[in-house]
Formats: structure tokens, sequence, C-alpha cells
């Protein structure tokens, strides 16, 4: 796949007025509902969020998208001083929260998953170089137990854990990043 390449779409952002050509208004203290149609070619998880920033910031801060019915999702960012924000939304397939999912099917079909315990240890190699420390503890001896089948129960466990789903999440790879146009 080249650079450009995307499989995910996003559509019908909400607020904007005509297509986002006119700042939707809002006042200091408030929070402004986002939503949005996000879509995939396939049945993989999909992860979204909006991005905003004041008119004076250079950096954008992120919140999380929250899934919805009918590939609606949603999130609420904060206006919290006077001036002018743009916010954008961001989409991507999340393969690493993908992985953990078909691995959690194929566990509860009761099915043996070395091979993908092995192919989750490589998605916790990239999130470990960005961990906190005391997460990057946790993921070298998990990341030793997928790879070691003496200690194939613990690896198992360790693919259920609430832990190893917020992970990916709290250090997301935006592999193929969908992205909308900043509306004011």
């Amino acid at each position: 796949m080249t650079k450009d390449q995307t499989r995910v779409v996003i559509q019908n952002i909400h607020p904007s007025l005509d297509g986002g050509s006119f700042a939707v208004k809002a006042v200091v203290g408030e929070t402004l509902a986002v939503t949005a149609d996000i879509l995939s070619d396939g049945h993989d998880v999909l992860a979204a969020s909006v991005l905003y920033k004041h008119e004076r910031e250079r950096r954008w801060k992120e919140q999380r998208m929250v899934a919805g019915e009918n590939d609606s999702w949603s999130a609420t960012i904060s206006v919290e001083k006077q001036g002018n924000y743009q916010y954008k939304v961001q989409a991507w397939v999340d393969y690493a929260l993908t992985w953990q999912h078909g691995t959690e099917r194929k566990i509860d079909d009761g099915q043996h998953v070395n091979s993908e315990l092995l192919e989750g240890a490589e998605y916790l190699e990239k999130i470990k170089s960005v961990a906190s420390a005391k997460d990057k503890s946790w993921l070298i001896q998990t990341i030793a137990s997928f790879r070691n089948e003496d200690t194939y129960d613990a690896a198992v466990a360790d693919v259920t854990s609430d832990r190893l789903t917020n992970l990916p999440m709290a250090h997301p790879e935006k592999f193929l990043l969908a992205e909308s146009k900043p509306f004011p």
C-alpha cells in the first residue's frame, strides 16, 4: 500500500455550517459534541479521534471518539478560551485491536493461538517504545510470554486482559490514517 491509501471513509461531520464554509459558534465553558459517520471496507476494528486547537495554539489536542450505532461516532471537545478554534476528524483501522479481538474469538472457540501470540508480540514491541516505565516492564514480560510456548496459559490470560486493550488505545499506530479537512 502506498502512503496516500486508506481503508476508512469519514463523512457527515457535525456540527458544520455549509460543509465547513462558516464557523459554528460556542461560548467559553461549553462543550461541543462532534459526530461523524466512519466506515471501513472490512470488519476490522476502527478507531477515531477529534483533533482541535485554538487559533493561538500550534499543537492539536486529541479526544478519542466513541462508536455508536450505524457507523456513527461521537466525542465532545471543550471551548476553554475566547477566539477561533479548528477541529478535524481522524480515523484508522486499529490493527493491534483487530488482532486482539480476532485472537480472543479464537480463544473463546477453543483454538490454539501460538502463531497469533507471535503476531501480537510484534504489535506490543511497537507500543513498548512509547509506553510508560510501568507499562514497559509489563510489556517486556508479556512479549516474552507470547514468544514462549511454556507460558501459553499466562499469554492467553494477557490477550484477554483489559490492560492489553488499553495500551493500544493509549498508543495507537495510525497506519493509513484518514483525516477530514479542518472545520472552523
